[in-house]
């Protein structure tokens, strides 16, 4: 029987397959719609969905991410033209899902750009057709399990132009980190994070902690290198133990307000509003493991906005919203709750943007005055 809501699917125990299927598919569409509407007009490239598992999953799931992105509801006209999709495996196996695609009119009349397998076998002979440095692409990755043996997955994931769709177990995250050495996809997503690690292992041998330790040291890596970064931790439903991880690096706001939206009906929330981006952590230990829940709240986030009037003065709600939310868990209602506090305050007004009269209640399209 199929869940009842998003929050019903993650009551039961669910593997890495079937979290992609659920997530990716919205996502890779959304993130294909945002791209093409930033290229420039005289931006011949198309914008690229990158799948390093392509097959680790089974054969059908390459036909499911082609049929998303080219003729499912919600698909724009113009992917056909503007996207590509390369599939990376081992051996040439992802060819006859993929033949089985392009046997779809609904897929293959109209494509622009054909779809890629890229082997091992190939990988040389690939290097010199890397994206460029400003071409987006997606790469959805299992950073921690897949046996990439070749460079060609360091060199796409280490592209400028590169937003990160990550999904990984946490017995594959304690297990990457278990051998003397770790992967060179690893060693591209942790880089000077990784003598750090190193050091905390040696004092430290609680496993929850190594694992969060590891966790927010791949933030920092992420925030480093430009990306805003989300992620959604999801406990086992019936056990007091972590499932997987899913974490989205994006360089663009637009496309992390979309993976924020997309995740927000599956995850649990504080008292005011303000979602954690965990589903079915249990207790107050697993809790612990975030602290800065405890800083990101509508109480805080009316503090961090009443110190800045030069910034806001005058700015519409939703306006303010597209602006400060980037890198936070903040969820557009939260600034509405937020601005209303302060207005409870006294610290701003709250006007109607069309004929700049005081209102009582709050919308998106309120206009927030600074009493400065």
């Amino acid at each position: 029987m199929p869940p009842n809501s998003p929050r019903d699917f993650f009551g039961v125990k669910r593997n890495t397959a079937e979290i992609k299927a659920e997530i990716l598919m919205p996502f890779v569409r959304a993130w294909c719609s945002t791209s093409i509407s930033k290229q420039n007009a005289a931006d011949d490239k198309p914008v690229l969905y990158i799948d390093l598992n392509a097959l680790a999953n089974g054969p059908d799931e390459t036909l499911a991410i082609l049929e998303a992105i080219y003729s499912a509801k919600g698909t724009s006209a113009n992917f056909a033209q503007k996207v590509c999709t390369w599939f990376y495996t081992s051996g040439n196996e992802a060819d006859a899902s993929i033949n089985a695609a392009l046997e779809n009119p609904a897929i293959s009349e109209s494509l622009s750009y054909q779809p890629m397998v890229l082997t091992e076998t190939q990988d040389p002979e690939l290097l010199h057709d890397l994206p460029d440095q400003n071409q987006a692409s997606l790469i959805y990755l299992e950073p921690f399990s897949f046996k990439y043996t070749s460079v060609l997955p360091s060199k796409l994931i280490a592209n400028p132009g590169a937003d990160l769709f990550m999904l990984f177990s946490d017995e594959e995250l304690k297990a990457a980190f278990s051998k003397k050495k770790v992967s060179p996809v690893v060693e591209v997503l942790l880089q000077e994070q990784l003598p750090a690690i190193s050091s905390y292992f040696k004092s430290e041998r609680n496993a929850v902690k190594r694992s969060e330790f590891i966790l927010e040291n791949l933030e920092t890596s992420l925030l480093q290198k430009g990306y805003y970064p989300l992620k959604f931790t999801i406990g086992s439903p019936d056990k007091n133990e972590f499932s997987h991880y899913l974490v989205v690096a994006c360089k663009l706001p637009a496309t992390f307000a979309s993976i924020k939206e997309i995740l927000l009906p599956y995850s649990d929330h504080r008292a005011d509003g303000v979602p954690l981006f965990t589903i079915n952590l249990k207790n107050t230990s697993q809790l612990s493991l975030f602290p800065d829940d405890r800083e990101q709240s509508v109480a805080n986030l009316a503090a961090d906005l009443s110190k800045k009037a030069k910034l806001y003065n005058y700015k519409l709600i939703d306006k303010i919203y597209e602006h400060h939310h980037t890198g936070t868990r903040y969820i557009k209602d939260n600034y509405k709750d937020a601005i209303e506090r302060m207005r409870d305050e006294g610290i701003i007004m709250l006007l109607n943007s069309k004929t700049m009269q005081p209102i009582k209640k709050a919308t998106y399209t309120s206009m927030v005055k600074y009493k400065v």
